[in-house]
């Protein structure tokens, strides 16, 4: 469980998963107000699949905006809100 101040020390990660995925990750300031906090963590993710031979690239430029809230001394999740901005994709020579 990452709570809010966990994340303050992020703000650039890249990760990779297997061979066929990458994402980049940012987020905003964290944003408290009493018990609850607010932050954006913003994703740029890059899938590669392959189907009979052919390749190709998905890109995703998404958000997340997460509310947590501290209960019993601990933060956890109270809301997520999940956008996509836009999604490309292209064949891959």
């Amino acid at each position: 469980m990452v709570g809010c101040k966990e994340t303050m020390g992020i703000s650039l990660n890249s990760r990779i998963y297997g061979l066929g995925a990458l994402f980049l990750i940012s987020r905003d300031p964290v944003q408290f107000r009493g018990v609850f906090c607010r932050l954006c963590l913003r994703c740029l993710a890059h899938h590669l699949t392959v189907d009979g031979g052919k390749r190709r690239l998905m890109i995703a430029a998404l958000r997340y905006y997460d509310t947590f809230a501290k209960m019993d001394g601990a933060w956890l999740f109270a809301e997520r809100l999940f956008y996509v901005d836009w999604i490309e994709e292209r064949g891959l020579s």
